[in-house]
């Protein structure tokens, strides 16, 4: 008897199917050897919820087919498009006809994003909700694991996590993304702010990259991307950027796995998250055809043998919960004539080294369900890590196995976000980036673990976001932000395939504090007492006083410190030998303000006394 439970096997319902959340993308490719694994190597961009995978060669119609339909009656056809939809609450993966399901929320996001701006800033904000949430409930369910009912998962012993990013600013209720254009070679993102905004916004500047115009542009290894995002400020009220506001990290991972599901490793990231095993990178054959499997190519190895690796392993000397990182680490610094003592710090330093050059067998092997099945109820081991999409073919999965071991797992992560994902601000910088040849060093240190807090990158982002509303950004106006983000040419290779990545990017806006006044002044306020009294004495029966026109209390010398040794007192009154006096050189005048200054006490004591004999 088989049970079905939302796990790893991600038996993706269709090449449709979403595998994240708004904002996600999937590097993919078909199974292959050698160099032709290369041209169909590819990242996408996906939007929100179960949005279509696009392939090469796939055009899309992005004409309004009510463009001569009445704005109401357009808003009200996709209101209830959307009502026919079951509640999202409901869903179950045991009942629920998911492929079907995914067909219809996509032509109800399809007929939303088809709406003219106008009439999406109008439209029914419950039934806008509802797709949103069929859309991330389809995207859980789309991570499906079909095991034999006696497979019992481990009690796994889960590190604390340490991220300091605040996932719940997401953003203001009162701020719209409204929609993408593609002008030349730079997609514009429009935003609007509206009227009854509160004095403190938060924008989503990674929302945009959900939009479908996105979803259709091909996603390469060493392609850059350039955006020009346009805020508009219809709110009536006068915004600054929020100092230290920008944020720019890995997604919370929480929203791809639970520790209950079993599809978060216990092992934390470079951000200080546990690692969801769909991030991971998944085995690849090249690195062990030849000294574990004693094969002649890494096309060669089979699923079979793939699932044995650890037996291979043993067979060469490697045992234990860690055999593939023991094994991996000596390669490595054999192969590259280094000596690091771990994964975690040879990747940081080479990031490509995991499978840049490697354009060989990736991994996938298709087969059937029941073929899977059969595998998993085989070789148990490899049910948590197994994960699997849909074939071209109706009966057919493309399944690979994601690497099982925490350190290897988390550095697949840590070397696509610490070096791989590009992320830039400002025009000069989006026209910059070429994550390939010679503008990968350039790429590699805007990579997005790049821009954690305290780093100078960090600070010169901060800078720019704060320069944009230097003069405020007043009722009216447009903000325009520049920003892009390159896929690593060299670095990508055959371990990311199918890999799903995103990322969480917010900046805040505030309004300028204005100090409220007293409601309730005193009439008669006591006035402070003068900070600085003039310390002359003024007689009271002198009514011609007049202040001395030089008198030093009204210019004060500068002054000058001078040390000095004072010989310490004694209790008896026997004469002390006096030390022998310091006599100045010609030019010397460390004595020379002290002399002064008294000399203009005598002065000025001796003139007033004068007056007072008058």
């Amino acid at each position: 008897m088989l049970k079905t439970t939302k796990h790893l096997l991600a038996l993706a319902l269709s090449a449709a199917m979403l595998l994240g959340s708004p904002g996600m993308l999937t590097a993919f490719a078909d199974n292959g050897d050698d160099l032709t694994m290369a041209k169909s190597l590819s990242v996408q961009t996906m939007g929100e919820g179960a949005e279509e995978e696009l392939t090469i060669g796939q055009s899309s119609n992005n004409e309004n087919p009510n463009e001569s339909t009445p704005a109401s009656e357009n808003i009200a056809t996709v209101v209830e498009q959307i009502g026919a939809l079951p509640d999202p609450a409901t869903l179950d993966p045991s009942t629920t006809n998911i492929e079907q399901l995914t067909e219809q929320v996509a032509a109800a996001r399809k007929a939303y994003d088809a709406l003219t701006e106008e009439e999406r800033a109008i439209f029914d904000a419950a039934a806008l909700e509802k797709l949103v949430a069929l859309e991330g409930a389809l995207a859980g369910l789309a991570q499906v694991n079909v095991i034999p009912e006696a497979t019992i998962q481990p009690n796994i012993s889960y590190p604390t996590e340490t991220s300091t990013v605040d996932y719940t600013k997401r953003q203001s209720e009162s701020v719209t993304y409204d929609g993408c254009t593609l002008e030349d070679d730079t997609f514009v993102f429009t935003y609007t702010i509206h009227e009854n905004t509160d004095a403190s916004l938060i924008i989503n500047l990674a929302e945009c990259i959900g939009d479908s115009s996105v979803q259709e542009a091909i996603r390469m290894p060493g392609d850059s991307f350039k955006f020009k995002i346009e805020i508009k400020n219809e709110s009536g009220k006068t915004y600054y950027y929020k100092d230290n506001s920008f944020v720019l990290a890995p997604e919370d991972t929480s929203n791809f796995g639970s520790a209950e599901e079993g599809s978060l490793l216990p092992v934390l990231t470079y951000d200080g998250q546990l690692m969801p095993i769909r991030f991971s990178g998944s085995i690849i054959p090249e690195y062990f055809y030849e000294d574990i499997f004693d094969v002649g190519r890494s096309g060669d190895v089979t699923f079979d043998m793939l699932c044995r690796i650890y037996d291979y392993l043993a067979e060469a000397g490697y045992t234990g919960d860690e055999a593939i990182t023991d094994y991996l680490l000596n390669y490595f610094n054999e192969q590259r004539g280094v000596n690091y003592s771990n994964l975690t710090d040879l990747f940081a330093d080479h990031p490509d080294w995991l499978d840049g050059s490697k354009l060989t067998s990736n991994g996938i092997y298709p087969m059937t369900e029941e073929e899977l099945l059969g595998y998993i109820e085989q070789y148990p081991w490899i049910d948590k890590f197994v994960y699997a999409t849909k074939a071209e073919t109706a009966d057919q999965l493309k399944v690979q196995i994601k690497w099982p071991e925490p350190e290897i797992s988390a550095v697949s992560y840590n070397s696509f976000y610490m070096g791989l994902f590009s992320v830039v601000y400002g025009q000069e910088n989006a026209e910059a980036l070429n994550p390939n040849g010679s503008g990968v060093e350039f790429s590699r240190s805007h990579a997005i673990g790049d821009y954690l807090p305290g780093t100078e990158l960090y600070s010169e982002t901060n800078q720019y976001f704060s320069n944009l509303t230097t003069d405020g950004f007043k009722p009216g106006d447009t903000l325009e932000v520049w920003s892009g983000f390159g896929i690593d040419g060299p670095g990508m290779g055959n371990s990311y395939q199918n890999y799903s990545f995103t990322y969480y990017n917010i900046i805040e806006l505030e309004q300028p504090t204005i100090p409220t006044p007293d409601p309730n002044p005193d009439p008669d306020p006591t006035p402070d007492p003068d900070p600085d009294p003039d310390p002359t004495p003024r007689p009271d029966d002198d009514d011609d006083w007049e202040p001395l026109p030089d008198a030093p209390v009204k210019e004060k010398a500068e002054t000058v410190e001078v040390e000095t040794e004072v010989p310490e007192q004694t209790e008896t009154q026997t004469p002390v030998q006096q030390p022998e006096k310091h006599n100045p050189e010609t030019g010397d005048a460390s004595f020379a303000p002290v002399s002064l200054a008294l000399a203009a006490a005598s002065l000025s004591a001796a003139a007033l006394l004068a007056r007072k004999r008058k």
